[in-house]
């Protein structure tokens, strides 16, 4: 897990579909050249949230095209 204390405001996240788990959905975000995601949970604050972990970014692309497939096929 890395710690990203200059991210005190998480205003780029993206939920991704349905993908989660009873508390919450997985969340991706972009910042600077890194990529990062995390799963909410049933306490997460996402004013205050510290830990994202790091993630490739075709990863973070495959993501967002299955975020935008998805919204697709539900309209």
């Amino acid at each position: 897990m890395l710690k990203l204390t200059s991210l005190a405001k998480m205003d780029n996240k993206k939920g991704i579909g349905n993908i989660g788990n009873y508390y919450g959905r997985l969340f991706i975000c972009k910042h600077g050249r890194k990529y990062y995601w995390i799963i909410e949970n049933y306490n997460t604050d996402f004013s205050d949230i510290l830990e994202w972990e790091e993630i490739p970014k075709e990863l973070y692309d495959s993501l967002m095209a299955f975020s935008a497939i998805a919204k697709a096929t539900t309209e």
